[in-house]
């Protein structure tokens, strides 16, 4: 979650990791803009021993936040039910 303040930078760094999708297929992510809040999404359709660098522009970001949800190994079914839970936390998150 991105500092909304920091919106240009937030893009650009997103659009980075978007055009490196063309070389790399396991790249997937997603942006949603908030009042208070920029979440990203950003996921990679393997298990590598060290977190991919072509995330490197989005997580060095002065403006990060916080991660709403902690890096790890799962699938999309195990975030989708991280999600579920935290969304429903806050009546204006539904």
């Amino acid at each position: 979650m991105y500092n909304p303040a920091d919106y240009q930078n937030v893009i650009k760094a997103y659009i980075e990791v978007q055009e490196a999708m063309e070389l790399d297929h396991k790249i997937g992510l997603f942006i949603n803009v908030r009042r208070d809040f920029i979440a990203v999404g950003i996921f990679y359709a393997d298990w590598p021993a060290e977190f991919p660098a072509v995330f490197d522009p989005l997580v060095k970001l002065d403006s990060l936040l916080a991660a709403a949800v902690p890096t790890s190994n799962g699938t999309f079914s195990t975030l989708n039910a991280i999600l579920e839970e935290w969304a429903y936390k806050d009546k204006d998150l539904k």
